[in-house]
């Protein structure tokens, strides 16, 4: 399953923590993922076959198809790895040093990383639009709000986007969209914790962004070829080109297999 490994390496993607002064910090208790920690995988399920339901294709004959499926990938294979192990996490390590909260959240995701696999639980959707610009932007950079196309569409408050972090013990997702207007794209977002960065005398906001790079106030992209590759495998319940998929490394252990599916 090479889904997170990419032919064409590009140095040009990264995960990039915006940061600041005066910022206020992120701390572990953030309300959007705590709202879904008690019942994760339920409550991925529940808002993920709602937005594909909003997002149905009305020119595709058929109904919209989701899927959901368990990978085990080396954890080599999750993008910008070493950044995190090496840069990031020691860094949380050190600004949370007396939050005990903080402090196990840490170990668990070292844990995580460190070991010699990472499961994933990617959902797909099928015979849907994609997202357009302006649902991108509202799913991945805008918190306490969402954009619909429809009015009759369920939820707009901007919370049930915080689901699949709540099923990461990484609290990291890969987002990847295909739409007519848009084409292609993916990105990875990570709900993490505040840290300092001396050289530049500024904190980090907490949420981070594996991108090409920025542009002006804008996040690209990822570059080249995309890593999230399984979406391309032909499928008999795939009737259009359009679709949109999430991918969220981990499951919570206490899990049972059968939880998932």
């Amino acid at each position: 399953m090479d889904f997170f490994r990419s032919t064409v390496k590009k140095q040009s993607d990264s995960w990039i923590f915006p940061s600041g002064k005066g910022l206020t910090l992120s701390g572990i208790n953030a309300a959007g993922i705590d709202t879904f920690s008690d019942v994760p995988i339920n409550s991925i399920t529940r808002e993920g076959i709602q937005n594909s339901l909003d997002a149905k294709d009305l020119a595709v004959d058929g109904p919209v198809v989701v899927k959901f499926q368990k990978h085990d990938i080396p954890s080599s294979d999750i993008p910008g790895i070493e950044e995190l192990r090496n840069e990031a996490l020691p860094a949380m390590r050190s600004k949370w040093d007396s939050s005990e909260t903080a402090q196990d959240f840490l170990n668990t995701y070292e844990n995580v990383i460190n070991e010699a696999t990472v499961p994933v639980l990617q959902m797909s959707d099928f015979n849907t639009k994609g997202l357009a610009n302006k649902n991108w932007q509202s799913l991945i950079f805008v918190a306490g709000d969402s954009v619909k196309d429809d009015e009759a569409s369920a939820g707009s408050k901007g919370i049930g986007k915080f689901a699949p972090f709540a099923a990461s013990n990484l609290r990291m997702v890969f987002y990847h969209s295909i739409s007519e207007g848009e084409g292609e794209r993916s990105i990875g977002v990570s709900q993490l914790v505040s840290f300092d960065k001396p050289a530049k005398d500024e904190v980090t906001q907490g949420p981070a962004y594996y991108s090409a790079k920025m542009e002006g106030t804008k996040y690209l992209p990822m570059s080249g070829d995309l890593p999230l590759s399984l979406i391309h495998i032909s499928e008999p319940t795939r009737r259009t080109p359009i679709s949109y998929a999430v991918f969220c490394l981990k499951k919570k252990k206490r899990l049972a297999h059968n939880e998932m599916t």
